[in-house]
């Protein structure tokens, strides 16, 4: 599979974060994919999607915020880890604001899970979590 390209955005800033994380990282070797995770892909590892947000307007026009919806779904062989991957990812993500990869995040917020899953013709299980994610439009 061709590596993935995508631009600076808050997707690819949440990205570089959970890769930065130390016991995300320690558990998952940076296997983080955008949309789907390639078929040869040994889990653990955690798959984000786009999958809403909008930007905010004002009567002057625009306010330069913008907000992501950002679907993560960690996928392991156990719940175990399945379950400890979704809690590592809620207590790195809700609540975070700062600057990556360029970026400038005002706010991440839970909205939605864990929703758990089951993948029959991998036999994996994984956990969906939403994520809003506020940042200023004009730093990515």
């Amino acid at each position: 599979m061709a590596t993935q390209t995508i631009d600076k955005s808050p997707l690819v800033a949440m990205i570089a974060l959970v890769k930065a994380d130390a016991a995300l990282s320690a558990r998952i070797g940076g296997n983080v994919y955008v949309v789907v995770a390639p078929e040869d892909a040994e889990p653990p590892f955690i798959i984000i999607n786009r999958v809403g947000g909008d930007r905010r307007n004002a009567f002057a026009g625009p306010t330069g915020f913008a907000n992501a919806r950002l679907q993560f779904t960690a996928w392991a062989r156990t719940y175990a880890e399945v379950d400890a991957m979704s809690m590592e990812l809620s207590t790195l993500l809700d609540g975070y604001d700062g600057t990556i990869g360029g970026v400038t995040i005002k706010s991440v917020t839970s909205i939605l899970g864990p929703i758990d899953q089951h993948d029959p013709d991998t036999t994996l299980l994984g956990q969906i979590t939403d994520f809003s994610v506020w940042y200023d439009d004009n730093s990515g």
